[in-house]
């Protein structure tokens, strides 16, 4: 489009001199926010007083359309004596705009850092001939300073938006996978309400800061480490017993208390990225990746000037977008470019017995994964497990893939050294996600599924002869469990918070409590499993490994249960606000905040699963025989049962009294 050339100099003054000197002119075009409009029904406006020189004046792009409705507006002046003056004077006036439009809520794009379409020089010159105009500019959003004469023209070539197309078998292939995973948490769907807002967004700022909200809302800020509380508590005392201002006293304590409570948003990011594994954005690692977005947000956050460039904005949201998608969606990359949802296909289509050798090459057209015989054993070896255990057997070889290909080795060449190197570095090198060297029993689950995937690649692939895990020596593991447990008193006042907060706390801490279920338990039942049998009411579970199982409910969990589903026939038996089926850290989020309520003094560290433990040595203590226990629990082995039981080592139970009251050497003789 073709703007005429009067446009530049807006209207004239009584009398002014309209001879050609030479004089420079600025033009400032910018666009109105869709929500509002300026009530202005005259085509044109002069903003200056009569009196002052040279006029600016504002008016509607189009010529002869009212500046009310105007979707693009134009700031416009001519007469001044040289470019330095006029780009002055632009400068100005667009901060003038920018405070009174502040001041009135009105939001408008100066357009200085917008991408925008332009002619070339050749092209501007070809438009000029073609039309018999004396001289053509580009109609550039923002300021524009240019020469009055000749007069121009101005031709502006309408925004051009890329579109990227999605091929219909990544399209399918993305729907089965996600039909097959669980749930997004409520803290998923905000994120990912908020990655989709970013699309809609013109300006390059606000669609990076809009997809940095949706990242740090997926963010769990962790511990600090012991060590590192414990300095900054001395940091505090410090500052309790300076001599300083009482208020900047306060303000810093208070700073340093949350310093001492969690870890940084960037320092919490940077540890949670080890779940997009080794995936490359712009180049770099996803660790390396973030570091830069979180420097450029914090850049424009905070002010910092000059501000980055438009052209590092818009470079970083290309591949922002993917990062943010990635960690939304809940992919779990791997080692090298596989993704989560190419292995819950391939472990789909694996099948059992030689899975690997039947499978055929680029079955999902993904060479790195189809052609790499250790991810296609993986999957092969993971057909065979379900729920809880295949993700943390996938995380387990996913950790161990990644350690073989940073030390160069691939997962079927490896030789006992190796493993033992492995099994050494997590035992006493800070692991990355935690900041300190990995629990035992973590470690002796992972060599668990280590040993199970290679004698599987011995005995039912045939991919290796030996076993590189059969001798290594593996770290014993304490009989105590480090999950915090609550006494008797502490549970029933969590039980009377539960209640007090609502019915649906009720049913879920009660069931918890009185059965003793795992989280996941609980939460993947239907109404459908509530039963009766032989009088009794019961619920219907699936237990760990994939068995069945009938288990009674106490009269108040029943209760509780029953009111809580009210009419409910069928459906998920514990929902979230939004109606879906509650997930797991739904249910962490609640249990922590009715611990609160209830003032128990670990509620920071408290989990479902310590309601489990709790429930267990309640049993006990009650005098519940162990084996009746070990069922309550679904425990397959006894000395599982043994680590649950917190009055294990009490006194008071000591087989010393048992025996002596059975020989008749039970009471005290005087002497």
């Amino acid at each position: 489009m073709i703007t005429k050339a009067e446009a530049s100099g807006g209207p004239q003054r009584a009398g002014a001199d309209r001879v050609a000197v030479e004089s420079w002119c600025f033009h400032i075009r910018f666009w109105m926010g869709l929500t509002v409009q300026l009530e202005v029904d005259e085509p044109e406006w002069v903003l200056t007083p009569p009196d002052e020189t040279p006029a600016v004046t504002l008016r509607a792009s189009q010529e002869g359309y009212p500046i009310k409705g105007a979707e693009h507006l134009v700031l416009i002046a001519k007469g001044y004596a040289d470019e330095r003056a006029a780009l002055s004077a632009a400068l100005d006036w667009r901060s003038v705009l920018m405070r009174a439009f502040g001041r009135l809520a009105v939001g408008a794009d100066f357009g200085d850092r917008a991408p925008q379409g332009a002619f070339t020089e050749e092209g501007l010159r070809q438009l000029e001939a073609t039309h018999g105009l004396p001289r053509v500019l580009n109609d550039e959003r923002g300021i524009m300073v240019f020469s009055e004469h000749p007069t121009p023209c101005f031709a502006s070539v309408p925004p051009l938006t890329g579109v990227v197309g999605k091929p219909r078998d990544r399209i399918a292939l993305a729907i089965k996978a996600a039909r097959d995973a669980d749930q997004l948490s409520d803290q998923k769907v905000w994120a990912y309400d908020l990655f989709s807002a970013s699309f809609f967004l013109p300006s390059a700022e606000a669609r990076f800061l809009m997809l940095m909200t949706a990242l740090e809302t997926m963010i769990e800020q962790g511990p600090r480490p012991d060590d590192v509380q414990a300095w900054v508590g001395e940091l505090i005392s410090q500052t309790e017993q300076a001599a300083l201002d009482s208020g900047q006293k306060a303000s810093l304590i208070g700073s340093l208390k949350e310093l001492k409570k969690r870890e940084s948003v960037g320092q919490a990011a940077r540890r949670t990225t080890d779940v997009l594994g080794r995936r490359m954005y712009g180049g770099k690692s996803a660790k390396a990746f973030f570091t830069d977005c979180y420097k450029v947000r914090s850049a424009l956050v905070h002010g910092h000037f000059p501000p980055p460039s438009r052209e590092q904005v818009d470079g970083l949201s290309a591949d922002l977008e993917h990062f943010v998608g990635h960690s939304s969606a809940d992919s779990w990359p791997r080692a090298s470019v596989t993704s989560e949802l190419a292995y819950r296909e391939l472990a789909r289509t694996a099948g059992h017995h030689a899975a690997v050798a039947r499978l055929p090459q680029a079955a999902l057209g993904i060479p790195e994964l189809d052609s790499d015989p250790a991810w296609r054993l993986a999957a092969a070896f993971l057909v065979g497990f379900r729920g809880h255990t295949r993700r943390a057997y996938f995380s387990d070889i996913r950790t161990w893939y990644a350690w073989c290909e940073s030390v160069g080795v691939h997962p079927l060449a490896v030789r006992r050294h190796h493993v033992d190197r492995w099994i050494t570095e997590q035992t006493e090198a800070a692991q990355s996600k935690t900041g300190k060297p990995a629990a035992a029993s973590t470690v002796a689950r992972r060599m668990s599924c280590l040993s199970g995937l290679y004698e599987y690649a011995v005995v039912d692939a045939g991919l290796i002869e030996a076993s590189p895990v059969v001798r290594v020596k593996r770290p014993k593991v304490s009989d105590h469990s480090s999950t915090v447990g609550l006494d008797e008193k502490e549970l029933v006042k969590l039980l009377e918070a539960a209640e007090a907060d609502g019915l649906r706390s009720a049913a879920l801490l009660t069931l918890l409590a009185l059965n003793g279920l795992r989280i996941g338990e609980a939460l993947s039942r239907d109404v459908e499993h509530l039963s009766y049998d032989f009088g009794h009411r019961v619920l219907v579970l699936t237990r760990k490994g994939g068995k069945r199982s009938t288990e009674a409910l106490a009269p108040a969990t029943a209760r509780a249960l029953e009111a809580y589903i009210g009419e409910r026939t069928s459906g998920p038996l514990f929902l979230d606000r939004g109606g879906r089926r509650m997930t797991e850290p739904t249910a962490w989020r609640l249990v922590r905040q009715l611990a609160r309520r209830a003032g128990l003094p670990a509620a920071h560290r408290l989990s479902p699963h310590s309601l489990r433990h709790s429930a267990i040595t309640a049993a006990l203590n009650a005098g519940v025989p162990f084996r009746d226990v070990q069922d309550f629990a679904g425990h397959a082995d006894p000395r599982t049962t043994r680590r649950y039981d917190r009055s294990r080592n009490s006194l008071d139970r000591h087989a010393t009294y048992a025996l002596a009251s059975r020989l008749g050497r039970g009471t005290v003789e005087a002497r």
